[in-house]
C-alpha cells in the first residue's frame, strides 16, 4: 500500500491530510498513471478539507475518501462540472491536467491542475489606489456575471431553508439573531436560482502580475439565488472595504443591496463563520448583535458612512 495511515473518521484525516510524507508515494503513483513526470517533492498549500499539494508546477488535490466520514464524491463531481462550465464561459481558472480515481488502501479521487502563481495579496490590494480597486471590483463583477447562469441540471439542488446545514456553525451568535435569520430564510422565494461559487474569498482568488484574476476551488458551488454570493465577497474578499464595496455595487440602491446581503447571509451555509469572523475583525462580542435590524444598521454604518 502506498498510503499507510488508517482512516476512521475526520480526526484521523485531519491529522494527516497536510503530511507531504504520507501523500508523496500516492501522488507520484497518480502522476505515473496520468503520464506526468514524477515529483521530487511536495509543497504544502493552504489547508482546507482535502489534501492539496504543489509539485512540478502542478497542483494535485486528493479528496478525502469515504472512510473519513466526509462525502467528497459530490465535491469532486461538482468541481469537475463547474470547471468545465467556467472554461466554456471564459472565466479564468486553472487548466485541468488530469482527474480520476486511484484505488490503494482506500479509493482516492483526485484532480490535477496547472499551478497559477500569485503576485498580489488581497491585503496589498486594500492599500492600493482607487483606480486599482475599481479594476479589481470590476473583475469580480465580470466573474460573477459570467458564473451566475441558470445552468439547469448542472448541479443537484439543495434545501437552502434547512437550518441543520447551518446551525452548528452559528454557535456563539446571539440566539435571537439566529432565529431571525432562520425566519428570513423561510420567507425567501427560490424560483430563480443560478450557479454560484459560494466561496469567493481571498483564499480562492489568485491575482497575477498583470492584475488578472483567477478563480479556484469550486467544491462549494451550488444552485441558489444570486445574492447567495454576496456574503463571501463582501465580508471575506473585500473585508468590508468601503471603496471596493462601492465600486462593486455601482449605482445599485444601497438599501436594496443591504437587504440582498442579509438574504444571502440567511441562507449561506457558512453564515455563522462569516459573521463571527466579521465581529472579531471589528472587535465586538459575537453575541452583541441581537437582531437583523441591528446587523443591517451596523453594516450600513460601516459600508456606507456618508
Amino acid at each position: 500500500m502506498l498510503f499507510e495511515h488508517t482512516l476512521n473518521g475526520w480526526d484521523s484525516w485531519s491529522s494527516v491530510f497536510q503530511s507531504r510524507e504520507a501523500f508523496f508515494p500516492l501522488a507520484n503513483a497518480i502522476f505515473h498513471k496520468e503520464g506526468l513526470p514524477l515529483a521530487e517533492s511536495l509543497e504544502n498549500l493552504p489547508p482546507g478539507t482535502n489534501a492539496v499539494f504543489k509539485a512540478n508546477e502542478l497542483i494535485i488535490k486528493i479528496y478525502a475518501p469515504i472512510q473519513t466520514n466526509m462525502d467528497t464524491q459530490q465535491d469532486y463531481a461538482t468541481e469537475l462540472a463547474v470547471m468545465e462550465f467556467a472554461m466554456n464561459h471564459n472565466i479564468s481558472i486553472p487548466k485541468i491536467i488530469g482527474h480520476g480515481e486511484f484505488m490503494d488502501k482506500y479509493l482516492f479521487r483526485y484532480l490535477i491542475m496547472d499551478y497559477v502563481p500569485s503576485a498580489f495579496s488581497i491585503q496589498e490590494l486594500l492599500l492600493a489606489s482607487s483606480s486599482e480597486k475599481k479594476e479589481f471590483a470590476d473583475h469580480i463583477k465580470q466573474i460573477s456575471g459570467k458564473l451566475h447562469q441558470p445552468a439547469q441540471n448542472l448541479l443537484p439542488r439543495i434545501d437552502l431553508k434547512n437550518q441543520d446545514n447551518r446551525m452548528n456553525r452559528m454557535d456563539g451568535l446571539n440566539p435571537n439573531l439566529i432565529k431571525e435569520l432562520a425566519r428570513c430564510a423561510e420567507n425567501l422565494d427560490f424560483d430563480e436560482v443560478v450557479l454560484v461559487h459560494g466561496d469567493i474569498t481571498r483564499d480562492n482568488l489568485i491575482i497575477g502580475t498583470d492584475r488578472s484574476v483567477t478563480l479556484i476551488d469550486f467544491a462549494d458551488c451550488i444552485m441558489a439565488p444570486a445574492y447567495y454570493e454576496l456574503p463571501a465577497i463582501i465580508f471575506e474578499l473585500f473585508l468590508c472595504d468601503q471603496e471596493l464595496v462601492a465600486e462593486y455595487i455601482g449605482e445599485e440602491d444601497r438599501e436594496l443591496f443591504l437587504d440582498a446581503l442579509i438574504k444571502g447571509l440567511s441562507i449561506h451555509l457558512f453564515c455563522g463563520f462569516i459573521l463571527k469572523d466579521y465581529f472579531e475583525r471589528i472587535d465586538i462580542p459575537r453575541d452583541s448583535v441581537a437582531s437583523i435590524d441591528e446587523l443591517w444598521l451596523l453594516l450600513q454604518k460601516q459600508l456606507f458612512p456618508h
